[in-house]
């Protein structure tokens, strides 16, 4: 039977091509982070009771659950529950920052809108951030799909994290730009989750294990996602 993907944004847009079957992907969940409304949380909850009778639910949740206190954490570990508590087959996949061509409020999207507008950004010293392309979000999840990797929560990231001053030196190497406006800031969080499950069931050498992979997601992903901002301008 066909898939179900519940969502217009860009994961839910990534896994019109997934290879897996009859599932219901939740993709129409609170994406930003930094989200306190208790309406969007609230409407969250009602959207998932309204769909996930009856299916095998794939639900991307956060790092962040199971190591920050914030509102939007807190929710993604209440629909964590929510899940392990009403269904019976499901699989919960925790995310770090998720990169692809989009021009939305995720890390990168943001680094690169604020560079081109010449804007500060605000780096927190102490921050550190693990990434994943949002096509090999996809390609895992279907992997854990096909091996009957039900009824557990998992963390899929790349194994190697970086500061978002790094990420932004990439950015503007990437794209040319010599002049960038930040600011440095105390405090910050250093985004972790155990992988030790991915990295005991994909092969050694997969993608997001090699040391090179921010820099190559970097690559990737920058010069599109400036053509999308530009293009606004035209």
């Amino acid at each position: 039977m066909p898939n179900t993907i519940i969502g217009k944004g860009m994961i839910a847009q990534a896994f019109l091509k997934s290879a897996s079957n009859n599932c219901i992907f939740f993709c129409s969940g609170v994406s930003n982070s930094k989200e306190t409304s208790r309406a969007e949380f609230i409407r969250e909850i009602e959207l998932f009771n309204k769909t996930i009778k009856n299916k095998t639910v794939i639900y991307f949740s956060s790092y962040i659950a199971e190591s920050i206190a914030t509102p939007y954490a807190l929710h993604k570990k209440n629909m964590e529950n929510i899940i392990e508590n009403t269904c019976d087959k499901y699989l919960i996949i925790r995310l770090p920052s998720v990169v692809g061509l989009t021009k939305n409020n995720t890390l990168i999207s943001y680094f690169i809108k604020m560079i081109l507008n010449n804007k500060v950004i605000k780096i927190e010293k102490d921050a550190r951030r693990h990434l994943i392309d949002v096509e090999d979000v996809v390609r895992i999840t279907d992997y854990l799909i096909s091996n009957n990797c039900h009824n557990k929560s998992i963390s899929i990231g790349s194994k190697s994290n970086i500061s978002p001053l790094e990420l932004i030196r990439l950015i503007s190497n990437e794209l040319n730009i010599n002049q960038i406006k930040y600011e440095l800031c105390d405090g910050g969080t250093n985004q972790y989750s155990n992988i030790n499950f991915i990295e005991s069931i994909l092969p050694k050498k997969d993608a997001i294990m090699h040391k090179s992979y921010n820099d190559k997601l970097i690559k990737k992903y920058s010069k599109d996602i400036k053509r999308l901002f530009l293009g606004d301008q035209l």
